[in-house]
């Protein structure tokens, strides 16, 4: 018994020295932190990810410079082929689909992907992809080298839209110059903004027997998504993306509309420029916009500023965000100025008061 013991007790160790330990894989520095800081409102945002061995996985992971102008390759290009050559879906839900699928697989290049997505509705380019480059080119340098290293207009409703308009105004000015060379065969009059002899005519301003019906549909479609994606933000326990939540309630809100028969390609259009306007406007900073009533408010005046804009910029790729930006910048403005007025309206009260109350005592006095 005793040297079965022994012998057992001396296999064990054989097969003990001489079984394999696998090598535990490498494990980057910091590279299990379950947060992002997403590049629109530059927060913290929670994420499921783990520790990435390999150094692809990992730059994808952590949203280095060259994911992220990938990401706005891919952005651009898949939003302006599924318009191109997808006749049921036009630029500004391709664009809603783009995103939706980028902030989905990959939250932490949402930003650069909403970009390259906005700058791929452009419809000013004879469907050339040549352009598009030469315009993404712009937008990725505008975007990466300006906004988000510089951190201008954080947090602002319509911040994408902003930098993607400048790139298309920029892109305009170039093929306008070039058309400018005799040898060229470029045909660029900078029409595209706009013929003061029929400028207004394309307006819903203009055409009085539908006016009232097309601006009902604008601020209908907007305050529908900001007052779904201002309950979900204001709400929310935890921080969200700002760029993943007004996205996924516009693309679900513009399939609604197109699935109604009753709808003419003209209603539907007006209607899914309105539904995106009020997503670029509620991607804004929870610290400019903490109420539901913020949200509805500020989308008002982003209709207004739609309704005003409509026959201009037409086909510019970043419009509609640059029409929300305008109604969040005339919001915070007019905010800013009603709080401060509240005191000094306040003060005079008091001075009011104070005076009525020394005039009473002196009356007293005399008596």
């Amino acid at each position: 018994m005793i040297a079965a013991i022994h012998f057992a007790l001396r296999l064990n160790q054989i097969i003990v020295s001489h079984s394999h330990t696998p090598t535990p894989l490498p494990i980057y520095k910091n590279k299990t932190k379950n947060k992002i800081i997403e590049l629109h409102n530059d927060a913290e945002i929670p994420i499921l990810r783990g520790a990435h061995p390999d150094r692809i996985r990992k730059m994808v992971s952590d949203g280095d410079i060259p994911i992220q102008v990938l990401a706005l390759l891919i952005g651009c290009y898949l939003t302006f082929t599924i318009t191109l050559y997808i006749d049921c879906i036009n630029a500004v839900v391709a664009q809603a689909i783009t995103i939706t699928l980028a902030c989905s697989a990959y939250p932490q290049l949402s930003a650069s992907a909403a970009v390259g997505a906005l700058a791929g509705m452009t419809s000013l380019l004879d469907n050339n992809y040549g352009w598009l480059t030469l315009l993404i080119f712009i937008t990725t340098v505008l975007w990466l080298f300006v906004f988000n290293k510089y951190k201008l207009l954080l947090g602002f409703g319509g911040r994408l839209g902003v930098c993607v308009f400048i790139a298309q105004n920029i892109l305009e000015l170039i093929m306008i110059a070039i058309s400018l060379i005799p040898s060229s065969t470029l045909n660029s009059t900078g029409s595209a903004y706009g013929s003061s002899s029929n400028l207004w005519s394309s307006s819903i301003l203009y055409n009085s027997n539908e006016n009232i019906i097309f601006i009902g549909m604008i601020f209908c479609s907007i305050t529908i998504n900001t007052v779904i994606t201002g309950l979900i933000t204001t709400t929310s326990k935890i921080p969200l993306n700002p760029i993943q939540v007004p996205t996924n309630v516009s693309l679900f809100v513009m399939l609604i509309f197109l699935s109604i028969p009753n709808l003419d390609d003209n209603h539907k259009q007006y209607i899914g420029e309105s539904v995106a306007t009020g997503a670029f406007l509620s991607m804004a900073g929870i610290e400019y916009l903490p109420t539901v009533y913020d949200f509805i408010l500020a989308g008002f005046l982003s209709g207004l500023w739609s309704i005003f804009f409509i026959p201009f910029f037409d086909g510019f790729a970043g419009k509609l965000g640059t029409m929300s930006f305008l109604g969040f910048c005339t919001y915070i403005l007019l905010k800013k100025c009603i709080l401060s007025f509240i005191p000094y309206c306040q003060e005079n009260n008091n001075n009011d008061k104070e005076d009525d109350d020394d005039d009473d005592e002196n009356k007293n006095n005399d008596r």
